[in-house]
């Protein structure tokens, strides 16, 4: 394939070169219509107010009767008669089953069901979770060989220090079995130092990198595995591996360094063989700071929550001392105050939110635990929302992660990651490293082309003969 040289723009409407005065003053038009919109209370100067989505539900009740079934599931070990009440009140059991399989919790809803009998769950209604819990054993068991695989020809030949999180080893760590806890994919923290030389190890033998670009060089592929949060992988039977060469991508949120990491790791069991996987602490502060962020969309991390505050190595006090450490209390505590009230029937507490924060994201689960309430950053990477949605959806993360840490040196830090160069800054203008500092001068200039449907061409995208 060729590739077009020089500087050449067009847009998606093959508008011509006169036209773009046009399109700058649109531009212009439409960061006015943002300015006066977000003057009357927009979303993230709700967040920064710590007031609540006013479309947010305002407790459990508002949920459907099926979604508060589920909700129930999500306990590794409920009560029965709570379960039992909860599957009484649902109404359509093909909804239940559809619901399932949408938050990735078939696997436990199966199980729970098992123990209720068929006076209380339909038998077409097991059935069809039965053939969920089959279908995410079978992938699961495929994960499993994958992960394998990997550690043993390209990791531990090579000395590659790593650690498996979320997924395959917190279920069968905290679940006692990993074909209970579905994922989509394979997590491995990656020692920075060795990210390019595995990515290109893995390559050569056969597997494909998830990314919208064409990698032309060497230097291109350095510069996606050094510029991007984590590099994705296919495996050649379709196994999505997404490698990470830090937690938190900026540094600033989870400020806890690979190597630091790497020296705290404890060995988790997986079909015979150990791999290692982060403590009980970190994991549990991860997962809290990574599905916070995500407004706890997904029933299955509720179903995590519970799996590693049930387990026997979950300390509440240390989990707080060290989230206190890396200033994330709140955001623990917030989590915590979730999950009370979430079971509060079962757990038999009812305790006042810690703080605001709290509240909008309790607020926010329980609004977006619904199917047609994605959250806006699925939305906006779907749908796409244009200049306006990518401007709300970029404030109302940086007002997130502001209110999320408590020290003002991360928080310091997270204002100056903003301008660290992106990979899309590379894709925009290749640049050698020792000027990388001129792309966060650049991405304006980006950011305005791209809102105005203009693309580079020639800069890794393939164009027809």
């Amino acid at each position: 394939m060729d590739f077009c040289s020089g500087w050449e723009y067009r847009r998606a409407s093959e508008k011509r070169w006169f036209e773009i005065p046009i399109l700058a003053w649109e531009f212009a038009d439409e960061l006015a219509m943002i300015k006066r919109d977000f003057a009357n209370a927009p979303i993230w100067a709700r967040h920064l107010r710590g007031e609540a989505n006013p479309m947010a539900h305002a407790g459990l009740h508002q949920l459907s009767p099926e979604m508060r079934f589920l909700v129930a599931c999500c306990r590794l070990r409920p009560h029965v008669d709570v379960l039992r009440a909860a599957a009484k009140q649902v109404t359509s059991w093909s909804e239940v089953s559809r619901l399932a399989s949408h938050h990735l919790i078939a696997p436990l809803v199966h199980l729970h069901c098992v123990g209720l009998g068929e006076d209380v769950i339909p038998g077409y209604a097991a059935a069809a979770l039965s053939l969920g819990r089959k279908d995410a054993a079978r992938k699961s068991l495929l994960q499993q060989a994958q992960l394998r695989q990997i550690a043993e020809k390209h990791l531990r030949p090579r000395n590659i220090s790593y650690l498996a999180f979320k997924g395959l080893t917190l279920g069968a760590r905290y679940y006692g079995d990993p074909a209970l806890r579905q994922c989509r994919d394979i997590d491995l923290l990656i020692d920075p130092a060795h990210l390019y030389d595995l990515t290109a190890d893995l390559l050569g033998s056969g597997y494909r990198l998830r990314s919208p670009y064409t990698m032309r060089d060497e230097d291109d592929l350095r510069a996606h595995c050094e510029m991007n949060g984590d590099v994705g992988v296919f495996s050649p039977l379709g196994v999505l591996i997404e490698l990470h060469h830090r937690l938190d991508f900026t540094g600033c949120q989870y400020p806890v360094e690979a190597r630091q990491l790497f020296e705290r790791v404890e060995p988790v069991l997986l079909s015979g063989d150990a791999y290692p996987a982060l403590p009980t602490v970190e994991l549990f502060i991860y997962i809290c700071y990574h599905n916070s962020k995500h407004q706890w969309s997904r029933l299955l991390w509720i179903a995590d929550l519970d799996a590693i505050i049930s387990h026997e190595t979950f300390d509440r006090e240390m989990v707080l001392a060290r989230a206190e450490e890396l200033g994330l209390s709140r955001l623990v505590r917030a989590a915590l105050f979730l999950y009370e009230i979430l079971y509060s029937a079962d757990l038999g507490i009812t305790q006042p939110a810690p703080d605001a924060f709290a509240r909008v994201l309790v607020n926010e689960c329980l609004f977006y635990l619904q199917e047609e309430s994605a959250p806006p950053e699925v939305v906006n990477k779907v749908l796409g929302a244009g200049a306006r949605g990518m401007f709300e959806l970029r404030a109302k993360i940086f007002v997130y992660n502001w209110r999320a840490n408590t020290r003002w040196a991360n928080r310091l830090c997270y204002l100056l990651s903003i301008a660290r160069s992106t990979y899309a800054d590379y894709r925009f203008l290749p640049l050698p490293r020792r000027y990388h500092f001129a792309y966060c001068i650049l991405r304006p200039l980006r950011w305005m082309l791209e809102s105005l449907g203009l693309k580079r061409v020639g800069v890794g995208h393939s164009v027809p003969p």
